[in-house]
Protein backbone atom coordinates (compact mmCIF):
# COMPACT_ATOMS: atom_id res chain seq x y z
CA UNK A 1 0.00 0.00 0.00
CA UNK A 2 1.03 3.37 -0.82
CA UNK A 3 2.69 5.25 2.10
CA UNK A 4 0.72 8.59 1.42
CA UNK A 5 -2.49 6.70 1.30
CA UNK A 6 -2.36 5.85 4.89
CA UNK A 7 -0.86 9.72 5.70
CA UNK A 8 -3.69 10.94 4.28
CA UNK A 9 -6.05 8.62 6.45
CA UNK A 10 -4.09 10.10 9.51
CA UNK A 11 -4.17 13.08 8.71
CA UNK A 12 -8.12 13.32 8.29
CA UNK A 13 -8.32 11.57 11.88
CA UNK A 14 -6.15 14.53 13.15
CA UNK A 15 -8.42 16.69 11.80
CA UNK A 16 -11.48 15.01 13.19
CA UNK A 17 -9.72 15.14 16.59
CA UNK A 18 -8.50 18.80 16.81
CA UNK A 19 -11.48 19.75 15.53
CA UNK A 20 -13.09 18.99 18.83
CA UNK A 21 -11.16 21.63 20.61
CA UNK A 22 -12.28 24.88 18.52
CA UNK A 23 -12.49 26.29 21.66
CA UNK A 24 -8.64 26.23 22.49
CA UNK A 25 -7.07 27.66 19.06
CA UNK A 26 -8.06 29.41 16.20
CA UNK A 27 -6.46 26.80 13.89
CA UNK A 28 -8.80 24.03 15.51
CA UNK A 29 -11.84 26.26 14.79
CA UNK A 30 -11.38 25.77 11.52
CA UNK A 31 -10.84 22.35 11.28
CA UNK A 32 -14.62 21.97 12.81
CA UNK A 33 -15.76 23.96 10.01
CA UNK A 34 -15.62 20.96 7.39
CA UNK A 35 -17.08 17.91 9.09
CA UNK A 36 -19.47 16.58 6.54
CA UNK A 37 -16.19 17.09 4.22
CA UNK A 38 -14.09 14.47 6.56
CA UNK A 39 -17.22 12.08 6.31
CA UNK A 40 -17.09 12.46 2.58
CA UNK A 41 -13.82 11.72 2.37
CA UNK A 42 -13.81 9.32 5.05
CA UNK A 43 -16.08 7.17 2.92
CA UNK A 44 -14.09 7.74 -0.49
CA UNK A 45 -11.08 6.41 1.42
CA UNK A 46 -12.74 3.71 2.60
CA UNK A 47 -13.26 2.71 -0.74
CA UNK A 48 -10.40 2.88 -2.36
CA UNK A 49 -8.08 0.98 0.71
CA UNK A 50 -11.31 -1.51 0.62
CA UNK A 51 -11.27 -2.58 -3.17
CA UNK A 52 -7.65 -2.10 -3.86
CA UNK A 53 -5.52 -2.50 -0.59
CA UNK A 54 -3.97 -5.41 -0.31
CA UNK A 55 -4.77 -7.66 3.15
CA UNK A 56 -2.45 -6.77 5.56
CA UNK A 57 -2.66 -5.06 9.44
CA UNK A 58 -2.15 -1.32 7.45
CA UNK A 59 -5.15 -2.01 5.57
CA UNK A 60 -7.48 -3.20 8.56
CA UNK A 61 -6.34 -0.12 10.84
CA UNK A 62 -7.03 2.47 7.72
CA UNK A 63 -10.50 0.94 7.14
CA UNK A 64 -11.02 0.98 11.29
CA UNK A 65 -10.02 4.49 10.81
CA UNK A 66 -11.60 5.55 8.12
CA UNK A 67 -14.92 4.82 9.96
CA UNK A 68 -13.97 6.13 13.37
CA UNK A 69 -13.70 9.47 11.27
CA UNK A 70 -17.15 9.28 9.41
CA UNK A 71 -18.76 8.24 12.63
CA UNK A 72 -16.86 11.26 15.11
CA UNK A 73 -18.09 13.92 12.41
CA UNK A 74 -21.48 12.26 11.69
CA UNK A 75 -21.90 12.41 15.67
CA UNK A 76 -20.77 16.21 15.84
CA UNK A 77 -23.00 17.47 13.32
CA UNK A 78 -26.18 15.48 14.82
CA UNK A 79 -25.45 17.11 18.07
CA UNK A 80 -25.76 20.65 16.75
CA UNK A 81 -28.37 23.54 17.98
CA UNK A 82 -30.87 22.17 15.37
CA UNK A 83 -34.39 20.72 14.98
CA UNK A 84 -36.67 19.27 12.35
CA UNK A 85 -39.05 21.71 10.23
CA UNK A 86 -42.60 21.63 12.05
CA UNK A 87 -46.11 21.60 10.24
CA UNK A 88 -47.40 24.37 8.37
CA UNK A 89 -49.35 27.09 10.19
CA UNK A 90 -51.57 29.63 8.89
CA UNK A 91 -49.75 32.55 11.16
CA UNK A 92 -46.78 32.40 9.56
CA UNK A 93 -43.95 34.63 7.57
CA UNK A 94 -40.63 34.29 5.08
CA UNK A 95 -37.39 35.67 6.08
CA UNK A 96 -34.38 35.99 3.95
CA UNK A 97 -30.75 35.96 5.39
CA UNK A 98 -28.01 37.31 2.55
CA UNK A 99 -25.03 38.30 3.00
CA UNK A 100 -24.73 39.82 -0.42
CA UNK A 101 -20.76 40.74 -0.81
CA UNK A 102 -19.96 44.30 -0.36
CA UNK A 103 -18.18 44.14 -3.35
CA UNK A 104 -21.31 42.73 -5.58
CA UNK A 105 -22.47 45.08 -8.19
CA UNK A 106 -25.75 43.66 -9.17
CA UNK A 107 -28.38 45.01 -7.38
CA UNK A 108 -30.80 44.58 -10.15
CA UNK A 109 -30.47 40.84 -9.43
CA UNK A 110 -30.89 40.69 -5.84
CA UNK A 111 -33.86 43.24 -5.72
CA UNK A 112 -35.06 40.19 -8.71
CA UNK A 113 -34.87 38.17 -6.13
CA UNK A 114 -36.30 39.86 -2.87
CA UNK A 115 -39.30 40.61 -5.72
CA UNK A 116 -39.47 37.13 -6.51
CA UNK A 117 -39.33 35.22 -3.33
CA UNK A 118 -41.48 38.25 -1.88
CA UNK A 119 -39.68 37.62 1.96
CA UNK A 120 -41.46 39.55 5.26
CA UNK A 121 -38.44 40.44 6.15
CA UNK A 122 -34.85 40.41 4.68
CA UNK A 123 -31.41 40.38 6.75
CA UNK A 124 -28.38 41.54 4.88
CA UNK A 125 -24.60 41.46 5.56
CA UNK A 126 -21.70 43.95 3.76
CA UNK A 127 -24.26 46.77 2.74
CA UNK A 128 -22.16 50.16 2.20
CA UNK A 129 -23.44 53.45 0.74
CA UNK A 130 -24.31 52.68 -2.66
CA UNK A 131 -26.12 49.84 -1.40
CA UNK A 132 -27.78 51.57 1.20
CA UNK A 133 -29.21 54.02 -1.43
CA UNK A 134 -30.77 51.60 -3.64
CA UNK A 135 -32.34 50.08 -0.40
CA UNK A 136 -33.80 53.74 0.42
CA UNK A 137 -34.81 54.44 -2.95
CA UNK A 138 -38.57 55.60 -3.24
CA UNK A 139 -39.02 55.08 -6.97
CA UNK A 140 -38.29 51.39 -6.53
CA UNK A 141 -41.54 49.29 -6.65
CA UNK A 142 -39.19 46.46 -4.60
CA UNK A 143 -38.40 48.70 -1.50
CA UNK A 144 -41.84 50.04 -1.67
CA UNK A 145 -43.33 47.11 0.13
CA UNK A 146 -40.74 47.47 2.80
CA UNK A 147 -41.61 50.69 4.47
CA UNK A 148 -39.70 49.99 7.90
CA UNK A 149 -36.04 49.84 7.40
CA UNK A 150 -32.86 50.03 9.20
CA UNK A 151 -29.84 50.65 7.46
CA UNK A 152 -25.94 50.88 8.23
CA UNK A 153 -23.34 51.87 5.73
CA UNK A 154 -19.83 51.19 5.77
CA UNK A 155 -16.84 50.82 4.25
CA UNK A 156 -15.99 47.97 5.46
CA UNK A 157 -17.89 43.96 4.54
CA UNK A 158 -19.88 45.18 7.96
CA UNK A 159 -22.90 47.16 6.87
CA UNK A 160 -26.42 45.54 7.75
CA UNK A 161 -29.71 46.30 6.03
CA UNK A 162 -33.08 45.04 7.56
CA UNK A 163 -36.19 45.63 5.41
CA UNK A 164 -39.42 44.57 7.08
CA UNK A 165 -43.12 44.38 6.74
CA UNK A 166 -44.13 44.44 9.79
CA UNK A 167 -43.86 47.53 12.12
CA UNK A 168 -40.96 48.12 14.30
CA UNK A 169 -41.65 49.20 17.76
CA UNK A 170 -37.70 49.89 18.89
CA UNK A 171 -34.64 49.56 17.04
CA UNK A 172 -31.02 50.33 17.97
CA UNK A 173 -27.43 49.23 16.85
CA UNK A 174 -25.09 47.25 19.16
CA UNK A 175 -21.25 46.76 19.27
CA UNK A 176 -20.23 43.31 20.63
CA UNK A 177 -16.86 43.44 20.01
CA UNK A 178 -13.72 45.81 20.25
CA UNK A 179 -14.08 46.69 16.65
CA UNK A 180 -17.32 47.99 16.84
CA UNK A 181 -19.36 45.59 14.17
CA UNK A 182 -22.39 46.52 14.02
CA UNK A 183 -25.23 44.50 14.89
CA UNK A 184 -28.90 45.11 14.34
CA UNK A 185 -31.61 44.71 17.07
CA UNK A 186 -35.26 45.04 16.57
CA UNK A 187 -38.42 44.58 18.30
CA UNK A 188 -41.27 43.78 15.50
CA UNK A 189 -44.97 43.81 16.04
CA UNK A 190 -46.30 40.48 13.62
CA UNK A 191 -49.79 40.01 12.33
CA UNK A 192 -52.05 39.55 15.34
CA UNK A 193 -50.22 41.39 17.62
CA UNK A 194 -47.41 38.89 18.61
CA UNK A 195 -43.90 40.48 19.47
CA UNK A 196 -40.60 39.74 17.97
CA UNK A 197 -37.28 40.19 19.15
CA UNK A 198 -35.19 40.10 15.85
CA UNK A 199 -31.06 40.45 15.96
CA UNK A 200 -29.16 40.79 12.77
CA UNK A 201 -24.94 40.33 13.12
CA UNK A 202 -21.70 39.41 11.40
CA UNK A 203 -18.71 38.15 13.26
CA UNK A 204 -15.53 38.60 12.21
CA UNK A 205 -13.87 35.17 10.33
CA UNK A 206 -11.57 33.43 12.73
CA UNK A 207 -8.35 33.34 10.69
CA UNK A 208 -6.29 34.64 12.38
CA UNK A 209 -5.31 34.36 16.51
CA UNK A 210 -6.66 37.88 16.93
CA UNK A 211 -10.03 37.76 14.47
CA UNK A 212 -10.71 34.33 16.29
CA UNK A 213 -10.40 36.29 20.39
CA UNK A 214 -12.45 39.28 18.40
CA UNK A 215 -15.11 36.48 17.12
CA UNK A 216 -15.38 34.88 20.16
CA UNK A 217 -15.46 38.02 22.36
CA UNK A 218 -18.30 39.02 20.07
CA UNK A 219 -20.51 35.46 20.07
CA UNK A 220 -19.69 36.12 23.99
CA UNK A 221 -21.58 39.50 24.09
CA UNK A 222 -24.08 38.56 21.77
CA UNK A 223 -24.82 35.40 24.33
CA UNK A 224 -25.24 37.95 27.32
CA UNK A 225 -27.73 40.38 25.01
CA UNK A 226 -30.01 38.00 23.80
CA UNK A 227 -30.38 36.19 27.72
CA UNK A 228 -31.54 39.47 28.87
CA UNK A 229 -34.55 39.90 26.25
CA UNK A 230 -38.37 39.52 26.95
CA UNK A 231 -40.98 37.91 25.11
CA UNK A 232 -40.80 34.27 23.67
CA UNK A 233 -40.13 35.01 19.82
CA UNK A 234 -36.51 35.21 19.10
CA UNK A 235 -34.91 35.51 16.00
CA UNK A 236 -30.79 35.75 16.35
CA UNK A 237 -29.36 35.51 12.51
CA UNK A 238 -26.38 36.37 10.26
CA UNK A 239 -23.43 35.65 8.49
CA UNK A 240 -21.24 33.83 11.56
CA UNK A 241 -18.60 33.01 9.42
CA UNK A 242 -18.85 29.33 11.42
CA UNK A 243 -21.25 26.38 11.32
CA UNK A 244 -23.55 26.09 13.82
CA UNK A 245 -21.59 22.67 15.38
CA UNK A 246 -18.35 24.67 16.05
CA UNK A 247 -18.04 25.04 19.80
CA UNK A 248 -18.28 28.81 20.16
CA UNK A 249 -21.34 29.31 17.95
CA UNK A 250 -22.99 25.93 19.53
CA UNK A 251 -22.19 27.43 22.94
CA UNK A 252 -24.14 31.18 22.12
CA UNK A 253 -27.10 28.71 20.80
CA UNK A 254 -27.36 26.02 23.10
CA UNK A 255 -26.90 28.65 26.20
CA UNK A 256 -30.50 30.94 24.95
CA UNK A 257 -32.11 27.53 23.87
CA UNK A 258 -31.85 29.09 20.17
CA UNK A 259 -32.21 26.48 17.40
CA UNK A 260 -31.70 26.20 13.47
CA UNK A 261 -34.41 24.48 11.23
CA UNK A 262 -32.70 21.31 8.92
CA UNK A 263 -34.61 19.68 6.48
CA UNK A 264 -34.89 15.56 6.07
CA UNK A 265 -34.03 15.94 2.45
CA UNK A 266 -31.25 17.90 3.01
CA UNK A 267 -28.06 16.46 1.17
CA UNK A 268 -25.57 15.34 2.47
CA UNK A 269 -26.57 15.77 5.52
CA UNK A 270 -30.23 16.00 7.04
CA UNK A 271 -29.02 17.34 10.28
CA UNK A 272 -26.76 19.91 8.69
CA UNK A 273 -28.19 23.31 7.13
CA UNK A 274 -28.03 24.15 4.06
CA UNK A 275 -24.40 25.28 2.73
CA UNK A 276 -24.10 28.79 1.75
CA UNK A 277 -20.79 29.71 1.48
CA UNK A 278 -19.04 29.34 -1.11
CA UNK A 279 -21.53 29.78 -3.62
CA UNK A 280 -19.42 29.21 -6.40
CA UNK A 281 -19.05 25.25 -5.63
CA UNK A 282 -21.59 22.87 -6.06
CA UNK A 283 -24.56 23.16 -2.92
CA UNK A 284 -23.37 19.47 -1.20
CA UNK A 285 -19.82 20.91 -0.87
CA UNK A 286 -21.28 24.38 0.30
CA UNK A 287 -20.67 25.17 4.40
CA UNK A 288 -23.66 26.23 6.18
CA UNK A 289 -21.94 29.91 7.51
CA UNK A 290 -25.53 31.89 7.57
CA UNK A 291 -27.80 31.13 10.03
CA UNK A 292 -31.40 31.97 11.69
CA UNK A 293 -31.56 30.64 15.08
CA UNK A 294 -35.18 30.91 16.49
CA UNK A 295 -36.80 30.25 19.97
CA UNK A 296 -38.30 27.30 20.94
CA UNK A 297 -41.85 29.22 20.19
CA UNK A 298 -41.07 29.51 16.85
CA UNK A 299 -41.17 26.69 14.20
CA UNK A 300 -39.67 26.77 10.48
CA UNK A 301 -41.92 25.05 7.98
CA UNK A 302 -39.54 25.31 5.33
CA UNK A 303 -35.66 26.14 4.77
CA UNK A 304 -34.24 26.35 1.52
CA UNK A 305 -31.28 28.29 -0.91
CA UNK A 306 -31.68 30.84 -3.90
CA UNK A 307 -29.53 32.25 -6.38
CA UNK A 308 -26.41 33.84 -5.07
CA UNK A 309 -27.01 37.04 -7.98
CA UNK A 310 -22.83 37.44 -7.76
CA UNK A 311 -22.42 36.64 -4.14
CA UNK A 312 -19.91 34.54 -2.71
CA UNK A 313 -23.15 33.22 -0.59
CA UNK A 314 -26.53 32.10 -1.39
CA UNK A 315 -29.08 33.62 0.59
CA UNK A 316 -31.08 31.29 3.04
CA UNK A 317 -34.94 31.47 3.33
CA UNK A 318 -37.14 30.45 5.74
CA UNK A 319 -40.74 30.18 6.42
CA UNK A 320 -41.17 30.31 10.20
CA UNK A 321 -44.66 29.77 12.18
CA UNK A 322 -45.30 31.67 15.66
Amino acid sequence: MRYDLPLTVYFLCLFTLLGCFSRMAWPFDLMAQFRMHYVALSACLFAVVFYFGKTSPIRRRMLLLCLTSAALNTVAVYLGPIRPLGQASPRSFKLMQFNINVSNQNKEGVLALIEKEKPDLVCLQEVDQSWVETLESKNDKQMQVYPEKLLVARGDPFGMALLSKFKIKASQTLYFNEEKLPSLVASLELPGGADLNLLVTHPMPPLTPALYKSRNQHLENLSRYISTLKGENTIVCGDFNSVGYADNLKAMAERNHLREPVSLLNLPCPAQPPGTWPAIVPPPLRIPIDHVFMSKALTAQAVKTDDACDSDHVPLITIISY
